[in-house]
């Protein structure tokens, strides 16, 4: 997973947190590929500013509703003016604080974890100030402050063996930053959204929210159903003949009831709450179907000489202990289906199945439901 550190300078970019570039880092984290890491100066710095600019903005339309009142009004516009007036006044405190929710919004939404201060890096960070040691040019200087603390938070958040995308305006920290080895810099998200990685990662997510699409197309096209059904009707047969059924109906070993012959199989169910994607197109289809089937079993010749006449079923001599019977009976067939979407399938496509990649990839059970002797 990467984890992504923004500077307050790119915060400054887009203050509204919406736009492209923004999405992006939304739709990568509900991916879970990547998990922005906020430190606390860059979010301190960014809602402590824009609440000055909104503050001087708000003021200044005060003032201007003011000097506007001052001019020969009839008595509605002036009673108009104030009554703006008074809903500036009244609704300062949340045009204020709007910056602050909206970035706490943000923030939840794509499961963002806030990095606080902690004694060591409040320690390096003044070290930095008072001897202008990286990344800081000279020491002393007062507006380098929350630089040096951005820096030994991105310190932290590198400290382990994962990828670390740093994300800065700010040429001295960029600098500094390219100097831990699992840091990649960027000077702005835009740049981060062209790069091959990221790119890479797009194309990722657009291939996993197109077959997620599919699967949720796959159980109502009639086309699919056909295609997946019709093959499983066509095969069945052949995949279950010689197989045994069930378990032993008599106990014995050697009476384990094998198909010998089959009919026609009815309509399959496919379980679609169980379709599983395997990557390249590929996706396997659990199924159920019945049918009727001829089972050749065996039964000691002590059990058959012991049954009433009216139970017991015609035979032929197996061996010495055995015979060797045969009953008509309806099984229910427990299958995995396996098969492919075209390379080029789109969710909207009437025919999303490749027909000739469909086939049963394995028998899971056969179980007798009722028999005829």
């Amino acid at each position: 997973m990467i984890r992504l550190v923004l500077d307050t300078t790119v915060f400054h970019q887009n203050s509204t947190l919406k736009g492209q570039d923004f999405n992006l880092i939304r739709t990568l984290s509900a991916s879970g590929v990547l998990k922005l890491f906020l430190p606390y100066v860059v979010e301190k710095e960014f809602l402590t500013q824009q609440e000055a600019s909104c503050r001087e903005q708000i003021e200044a339309v005060v003032r201007a509703l003011k000097t506007l009142s001052q001019r020969t009004l009839a008595n509605e516009q002036a009673e108009w003016l104030a009554a703006v007036n008074s809903k500036i006044v009244e609704n300062k405190s949340a045009l204020l604080s709007a910056d602050e929710n909206n970035l706490n919004d943000w923030l939840d939404a794509i499961k963002a974890e806030r990095v606080a201060v902690c004694n060591e890096q409040a320690v390096e960070a003044l070290n930095a100030y008072f001897h202008g040691t990286p990344p800081l040019k000279k020491a002393k200087d007062r507006k380098d402050i929350p630089d040096s603390f951005v820096f030994q938070a991105l310190k932290k958040i590198a400290s382990g063996d994962d990828i670390v995308v740093f994300i800065s305006g700010d040429v001295q920290l960029r600098e500094a930053a390219q100097n831990f080895p699992n840091v990649r810099v960027f000077e702005n998200l835009k740049s981060f959204a062209h790069s091959s990685e990221t790119q890479a990662l797009i194309l990722q997510e657009e291939e996993k929210q197109k077959i997620e699409r599919i699967r949720a197309r796959l159980p109502t096209s009639p086309a699919a159903i056909k295609a997946l059904s019709e093959e499983i009707k066509a095969s069945i047969g052949e995949k279950v003949v010689w197989k045994n059924v069930g378990g032993d109906e008599y106990g014995n070993d050697e009476s384990d009831a094998t198909i010998t012959s089959y009919d026609d199989a009815q309509d399959p169910s496919l379980n679609w709450k169980e379709l599983l994607y395997y990557g390249d197109g590929s996706f396997s289809l659990p199924f159920t179907v019945t049918m009727g089937v001829s089972i050749t079993y065996y039964i000691f010749k002590s059990d058959w000489y012991c049954m009433d006449k009216d139970e017991a079923p015609s035979v032929t001599h197996h061996n010495d202990h055995y015979f060797e019977a045969e009953r008509d009976a309806e099984v229910l067939i427990e299958g995995i289906l396996s098969f492919s979407v075209w390379d080029d399938a789109s969710p909207e496509d009437e025919t999303l199945v490749d027909e000739d990649s469909v086939e049963i990839d394995s028998i899971e059970s056969i179980e007798e439901l009722s028999a005829e002797v």
